[in-house]
Parts: C-alpha cells; structure tokens; sequence
C-alpha cells in the first residue's frame, strides 16, 4: 500500500490522498482504519472516524489492527472507558500494529487512568511490567521492550528507573531518532516540556506530530 510508505516518510498529505483514492475504490477494512486514523491527526474529526469504524465487523475487533485504530479514535475523541473496552478485545499480552505497539496492559492502563481509575490502572500496569521483563530477559537490547520498561517505570512512579532506561535507549540507538509511536509517547512522557516540544520540531511541518489536529487531540 503506497500510503504506507508516504506516511513511513512522514509525508501526510501525500499519505491522505492515496487513502482517499484507495477508499473511493474499495472499502476494505484496511482502509477504512487508515483512514479513520488520517481524519484524527489530519483533519481533527474524531467523530467521523468513530462512525467509519463503526462499519468494521465486530468479529475482526480483537485482530490488532483493528482494536488498535478504534483505542486509537476512542482515546483521541476523549472516550476513555471506550478505548479500554477496545484494547481488551485483545486476547495476547502484546499489540503490533501502525497505530499501536507494545504491552497491552500498558495502553488498557493508560486508558484506566485517563478515566480517572488510577488504581485500577496500576493494577494493568503492574502486570505489563512483569511481561515486558520476562521478554527482556530473553532479548536485552530490543528498544521496544525498552521503551514499553520505561514506560510502565515511569507511570508506577519510579522515575529514576524511567529516566535511565531512557538514556540507554538514547545511547544505543542515538541513530533512529523519534521511531515509532512508543518511542513518541515515551518521549513526550519523560522528556521536560521544552525538550519535547525541541523533538517536536526536529520533525518538521510534515511529521505527525507537527499536526495542528495531532496536537490539539493529543491525549498524552
């Protein structure tokens, strides 16, 4: 899918209009939750991504993919307890996809606390913990491990453990600059505000988290 490679690139003018081309010629589900992710960070219309997802059929809500686009629209339109019913259709402990990566029990925690339920998101959080150091024994270096270890570090309190996986994960892959959306939310968790906005515009105009909508929904 060209759109796929335009947005890779950070290139999301170009990435909405291969999707809308695709989408006048097919609905497919693929479609359909690219483009609901593209009216969230580029037209700021959470509501009309909350009804295109609608059309997606419920049996397919707990592949990643698609529970993933809908926690995605769900916390962006500000429906927290909607996104964590989302992330729970997830039957595994991790979710791969291009609108979410890493521990389940982290996003269904960060959803809990944007509700308001921040024991019960410890309570996920705790749990994400052990299986992201499970993972880790057996793979040390894989950033993403690290940044979900960070993460989850961070949001139980123990800074200092955040802050220095943080500069591990700055030392060891100091080349790939601001990859992926966990390594963004990890970034604009722990880095002072300055610092993050500084990140910000390193990205440019075309970067997703330049967008005027992207910041203005941003939950993080």
């Amino acid at each position: 899918m060209r759109a796929l490679l335009y947005f890779d690139r950070g290139r999301i003018p170009e990435t909405d209009a291969a999707v809308a081309r695709a989408f006048a010629i097919e609905r497919s589900v693929k479609v359909m939750l690219f483009r609901s992710f593209l009216l969230v960070i580029w037209h700021g219309d959470p509501e009309g991504a909350r009804k295109l997802l609608a059309e997606v059929p419920s049996e397919m809500l707990a592949e990643d993919l698609p529970a993933s686009a809908r926690y995605f629209v769900e916390l962006w339109s500000g429906k927290p307890d909607q996104a964590v019913a989302a992330i729970r259709a997830v039957p595994r402990d991790f979710i791969e996809s291009h609108f979410l990566t890493g521990p389940v029990g982290y996003y269904r925690g960060f959803a809990l606390a944007r509700a308001g339920k921040r024991a019960a998101a410890e309570v996920e959080w705790r749990s994400a913990l052990v299986v992201v150091q499970r993972e880790l024994a057996a793979r040390p270096n894989e950033e993403r491990l690290l940044n979900a270890l960070a993460l989850l570090q961070w949001e139980l309190g123990d800074r200092p453990a955040a802050l220095k996986v943080w500069q591990t994960i700055q030392e060891l892959f100091a080349a790939r600059s601001f990859r992926g959306w966990d390594n963004y939310f990890l970034q604009m968790t722990v880095l002072p505000e300055e610092e993050a906005i500084a990140k910000l515009d390193l990205r440019g105009l075309s970067g997703v988290s330049g967008l005027a909508a992207h910041l203005r929904l941003d939950p993080y």
